[in-house]
């Protein structure tokens, strides 16, 4: 579970007869991209066959041991039945126990009503816990909230510091939004096309599909500083559309 739920929606104030810039990217899912954390990762703390090990560590106390085993109760791996609400107990558990990404999984499930109902001011709660505590996507996705004045009051400068703070931190997906704000440059940044496309770049190469997505668009255009590169830009919305990014399949003509 540690990767973001990420979907799309249009700028309600883009100019009459003009394409809609790419909307920010909202949380992705269950933790915000399944790159974020890879699965050695939580195998070297509870690995499919031998949970039984890991749910003794939980009990012992440890906190990590509690937010693998909610990731496996998540998905319903080795000889656990998916179980999203007993996954938000131990998700639960485990961001009381200090574990950053545990508050940020139970963010998630907070969002969007996974195991426990949903409750967007349970989530940003979650979020601020574990975006303070380092965690990179809980930065983000609190950003998003602040971006779309979800549970908190609309603040698209608290957004862009978040997303800035995420992207800095190795969250991809921070990096496109805080591109995005940058080439429609709100949040009180100024708008910078070329900083905008390096942070798309950036955001791509850690691997969100989005921001490949996004730089695909500027290599499309000729903006950013990029030449006009149709040949590139079909690469990128193929890369993005095996990424995952639906609108950069329909881009692609899948």
């Amino acid at each position: 579970m540690d990767a973001a739920l990420v979907h799309n929606s249009q700028r309600p104030d883009a100019p009459e007869g003009t394409p809609a810039p790419i909307a920010r990217a909202t949380a992705p899912m269950p933790a915000e991209s399944r790159a974020d954390v890879t699965l050695p990762e939580y195998k070297s703390l509870c690995a499919d066959d031998d949970v039984t090990g890991c749910e003794r560590a939980c009990d012992r106390g440890d906190a990590a041991s509690c937010r693998s085993l909610g990731w496996h109760y998540q998905r319903g791996s080795g000889r656990l039945q998916k179980d999203d609400a007993r996954a938000a107990a131990l998700f639960a558990r485990a961001c009381d126990g200090g574990d950053a990404m545990g508050c940020a999984n139970l963010g998630i499930m907070y969002a969007y009503g996974q195991g426990v109902a949903q409750d967007d001011l349970k989530a940003a709660a979650a979020y601020r816990r574990a975006c303070d505590a380092g965690n990179a996507q809980a930065c983000t996705n609190l950003g998003v909230m602040y971006d779309n004045g979800r549970a908190v009051e609309h603040d698209e400068a608290r957004a862009a510091a978040l997303y800035r703070r995420g992207c800095d931190s190795g969250h991809a997906h921070g990096c496109a939004n805080l591109g995005l704000m940058y080439e429609d440059g709100v949040g009180g940044l100024d708008k910078d096309d070329f900083w905008a496309a390096s942070l798309f770049r950036r955001g791509c190469d850690g691997g969100s599909a989005f921001s490949c997505m996004n730089l695909a668009r500027m290599y499309e255009r000729g903006h950013g500083g990029l030449p006009q590169d149709a040949a590139r830009a079909a690469e990128l919305y193929r890369q993005a559309c095996d990424g995952g990014d639906r609108d950069a399949c329909a881009k692609a003509g899948r």
